[in-house]
């Protein structure tokens, strides 16, 4: 399944259309979204799948986005929210977090998201293609599968 297209803008300041500018390698998607302004139990199991990103990962040739993904009546208040997460990020992971503010159920939909109090997470392949998906907290098992897609392509 093709991953949708989503067009967004990283917290340094770049649009990006994901998964059409993501690079030539595969990518690893962490999608956190806001239910009713709440975000915490998600975002707490993304920052998980983060550090695996960061400890098992990063080294394998594959990128990683985080896409904190809200509500369009939160749009107005972007530049708020936005500079709160840059306040709270290093600086030198800016360019890898990409704020999406619009119709998030569209996206939920096409996702098959059911349960806000998790982070949603894909690997896509050099095409956009979801070729491995996981939700809630980073198991043993997902970093084996994971491995696995990698060794194969």
């Amino acid at each position: 399944m093709q991953f949708p297209e989503i067009k967004t803008k990283t917290l340094s300041g770049q649009k990006l259309t994901i998964p059409a500018e993501l690079g030539p390698q595969m990518t690893l998607l962490i999608l956190v979204f806001e239910d009713g302004g709440k975000y915490e139990e998600p975002q707490a199991q993304a920052t998980k799948w983060l550090q695996l990103y960061d400890t098992k990962l990063k080294n394998k040739g594959i990128d990683c986005y985080e896409l904190p993904m809200m509500s369009g009546k939160y749009r107005l208040m972007s530049f708020i929210i936005d500079s709160g997460m840059r306040s709270g990020i290093p600086p030198e992971k800016h360019n890898k977090v990409a704020s999406f503010y619009g119709d998030k159920k569209k996206y939920m939909g096409e996702l098959g998201i059911y349960d806000l109090r998790r982070a949603y997470v894909y690997l896509l392949d050099e095409n956009g293609e979801i070729v491995f998906t996981a939700n809630g907290e980073p198991k043993d098992s997902h970093l084996s599968e994971i491995l696995l897609k990698l060794e194969r392509l």
